[in-house]
């Protein structure tokens, strides 16, 4: 599978979420990640920063919850949660994932991926690690969609970003039916099962 074009404009606001019109900003839409085809419910994503920090929005549609984890670092990815994958260097072999359940849990972790390079090699995630001032928030509006915020401290990351920069990345979504049918969503489709499919990142330029 090719590398990955999508691309997502990160701009800069004044002042992070007070002044930041999430209306007036970029938006892009997940897909099925296996097929690419369109989701079983529309989940919207959008993002931007400020002098301080990267901010994340989902709006997920979603007429059946299962979210039963409490604890951080739980394995919110067998029920419903979002997720984000950062690559600041996009080499693919070691990135930030940070995961969002429906009732407001943190899973995150860094992730050494050696089958980017390795095929047949594994996964390495390490829970231990925990970003410091991270926020999250969720709620739900009148029209029964989630809307998902997360908050991530500049001084995180190995470097503060500038106009001009790029990082690799990807969003992703899993939501459970009634049935117990699993959908997987991304922003940037994998065409196989698994989310560690980092040659499928998609790039966030800095603008």
């Amino acid at each position: 599978m090719t590398t990955s074009s999508y691309t997502y404009r990160c701009e800069r606001v004044q002042s992070g979420l007070d002044s930041a019109n999430w209306e007036s900003l970029p938006k892009v839409e997940l897909a099925d990640s296996p097929t690419g085809e369109r989701a079983a419910l529309r989940t919207v994503v959008q993002c931007c920063r400020d002098s301080i920090a990267l901010y994340f929005r989902f709006e997920c549609q979603d007429d059946f919850v299962i979210s039963s984890y409490t604890e951080r670092d739980e394995p919110l990815y067998e029920q419903d949660v979002v997720e984000i994958f950062i690559d600041e260097t996009g080499n693919g072999t070691r990135y930030m994932e940070i995961e969002l359940s429906p009732n407001n849990v943190i899973f995150d972790a860094i992730v050494t991926n050696h089958n980017f390079t390795k095929p047949g090699g594994r996964l390495e995630v390490d829970t231990s690690w925990d970003m410091e001032g991270l926020q999250t928030s969720v709620t739900r509006d009148d029209n029964g969609a989630f809307h998902y915020q997360i908050v991530m401290p500049l001084d995180q990351f190995a470097s503060v970003p500038a106009e001009g920069d790029s990082w690799r990345i990807n969003f992703y979504r899993i939501d459970q039916e009634v049935s117990g049918v699993r959908h997987y969503s991304a922003w940037s489709p994998t065409y196989n099962p698994s989310f560690h499919a980092a040659e499928r990142f998609g790039t966030l330029l800095f603008v």
